[in-house]
């Protein structure tokens, strides 16, 4: 009977941690021995199609920077994170 108690406590125990957050900060996560690059997670922003390429860039990386700054949702330009949200956008012209 103490035994089997003993064995829930333990198990009880080694149940309190810290949960998984995908979308947490840099600073947040505890880099004992662990790779940053294996949890972290971004939303990808690709550049913005039916424009001029620097201007595509451009508006990617103005979305990506109020997702960070407005929202703190980690993100960045396509092909620079391994996140598995990915964010596309097109520019059309508005009819008259």
């Amino acid at each position: 009977m103490a035994f089997g108690a003993a064995i829930c406590g333990m198990l009880l125990l080694s149940a309190c941690g810290n949960l998984p957050r995908p979308f947490g900060r840099e600073d947040d996560v505890d880099a004992s021995g662990v790779r940053p690059e294996m949890f972290f997670e971004a939303v990808q922003v690709s550049p913005v199609a039916g424009t001029t390429k620097p201007m595509g860039t451009l508006l990617a990386q103005a979305v990506s920077e109020r997702l960070q700054s407005r929202y703190e949702i980690p993100s960045a330009l396509d092909g620079l994170s391994k996140g598995r949200f990915h964010l596309t956008g097109s520019v059309v012209e508005a009819g008259s």
